[in-house]
């Protein structure tokens, strides 16, 4: 895992935007480093916090300074947390504030395939409830952290084994037992709960790839819905009849389809 903070200075405030700036001194004060080596910092000079309805954004140039020394490990996490005058977390109904970062997945390759010296430009967003939240939040930033979290791969991820365990399953049905058995009731019942987790792990597959830190949660939460569905799988009675081994293969492949667009 990787922290990387710098501090700023305040130079002004509206109620749609506020500009600071980053010195020289602050870009070298990298911070702690976690799981890899630091290899980026911030290009000093003068940023803008810009407020459009209920969303804060600000886009930070950060400068190769030195080779990345694991770029197979996968990003976890790309955020800037907000801080007040005194360094401490900005925080809304006791959360705190943070930016994530735009296309977070392809802010981070974009990072580690530049060269030494490359600017790489990336965009932090923060939706708040409401203009009230947005106003406090532009009058209270003093200074921000950057924090880029990364690890190794697992040997196996989720997704990895989810397409291994279709393949087995695919594998385990029998063209002849197929033909001659009739449609189970409780393949039906099965391939609906199949079909409807698999739209629900898309939808939160590019929630997580566009960099929303709160959809972490619901992934982990699928993963058990995961094992609980692999268990069903294994567990049926019946063989599956054509039309519901065909209907298998397609929700197969329209997360296979998803899953490349990422």
């Amino acid at each position: 895992m990787f922290v990387i903070a710098f501090a700023i200075i305040l130079t002004g405030c509206s109620s749609k935007s506020t500009t600071f700036v980053i010195t020289t001194d602050d870009a070298e004060d990298i911070g702690d480093v976690y799981g890899s080596n630091d290899f980026f910092e911030p290009v000093p000079g003068t940023y803008t916090i810009s407020a459009e309805e209920n969303t804060l954004s600000t886009t930070i140039d950060l400068k190769i300074v030195r080779r990345y020394e694991n770029p197979d490990y996968i990003v976890e996490k790309f955020i800037l947390e907000a801080k007040d005058k005194e360094g401490r977390d900005i925080e809304i109904n006791h959360k705190d504030v943070e930016f994530a970062a735009e296309n977070m997945t392809s802010a981070y390759k974009e990072l580690i395939s530049a060269s030494t010296g490359d600017v790489v430009k990336v965009k932090f967003t923060c939706i708040l409830a409401d203009s009230k939240q947005v106003k406090e939040v532009l009058q209270s930033f003093a200074s921000c952290d950057i924090e880029l979290h990364v690890d190794k791969p697992e040997e196996e991820d989720f997704l990895s084994a989810l397409e291994r365990d279709i393949l087995e399953a695919e594998a385990d049905l029998d063209d002849e037992d197929m033909e001659n058995s009739g449609a189970s009731e409780d393949w039906d019942a099965i391939l609906d709960s199949y079909e409807s987790y698999m739209d629900q792990y898309i939808k939160v597959l590019k929630k997580v790839n566009a960099g929303d830190a709160n959809a972490y949660s619901e992934m982990m939460s699928l993963m058990q819905e995961c094992n609980e569905l692999n268990e069903k799988l294994s567990s049926a009675n019946d063989n599956m009849s054509v039309a519901q081994a065909t209907r298998f293969q397609k929700i197969a492949a329209k997360m296979a389809s998803a899953a490349a667009q990422m």
